[in-house]
Parts: C-alpha cells; structure tokens; sequence
C-alpha cells in the first residue's frame, strides 16, 4: 500500500512550506529580523530541491524560529517594518519552486505550455 496525499512526508512539509511563506509578506521585522529570515529562507530554498521531508522540514522550523513574537514593545526598540522587496522576492520564487516541482511529480509540468 503507497503513501498518498496528506500521509506522504514529503507532500506535508511543502504544504507547511508554503503556508509559512504565503504568511512571510504579512510579517513586521525589525531590519535585523529581515535580515535573519534572508537568511534562513536560502537555506529554505536549498531544501525545496531536495526529495528530503526531514531537510524540507527543518527549513520549515528555522523560518518559523524567524517569525514575529507577540509581546510588548519597549521603548528603544528598532522599529518594525513591512518585508522588504528582497524577501518578498525571494518568498514568490520559492512558492514558483514548489509549484513546479510538485507539477513536474503530478506529471503535468509543461503540458500546457509550449514551453519546455
């Protein structure tokens, strides 16, 4: 009996992926933060290549170490800024890198296109 949909590993850590990514955009950081989720999604997209739940995975948790506390600001804190262009980039480069590699696996990458 095979592994299917929500059962499959590997299906499951780029579905979290992608969930953290849609919800990148909408973070406020510090410019140090920005910096760190940088930072941690390169190595995110090293992982998304990889047919590795467990390396897809822990990118997912080092990302999500990255996000937004809820908690008082104090006074001399630097201040929180919507993402940066950068990381906006890099976030719709990463979810085009998961959708492609999940169309290529359903076998039905570039069969709508005359692209190749």
């Amino acid at each position: 009996m095979g592994v299917t949909g929500a059962d499959d590993p590997l299906i499951k850590a780029r579905e979290e992926m992608r969930d953290l990514l849609r919800d990148i955009p909408h973070w406020r950081l510090t410019e140090d933060g920005w910096g760190q989720v940088e930072q941690t999604l390169a190595g995110a997209a090293k992982a998304t290549v990889t047919a590795d739940p467990e390396l897809l995975a822990q990118a997912v948790a080092e990302v999500e170490i990255t996000a937004p506390r809820r908690g008082r600001v104090r006074l001399g804190d630097a201040p929180a800024m919507p993402a940066p262009s950068s990381v906006r980039e890099r976030v719709n480069k990463l979810v085009h890198r998961l959708d492609i590699l999940e169309a290529r696996e359903r076998g039905d990458y570039g069969s709508s296109s005359g692209a190749g």
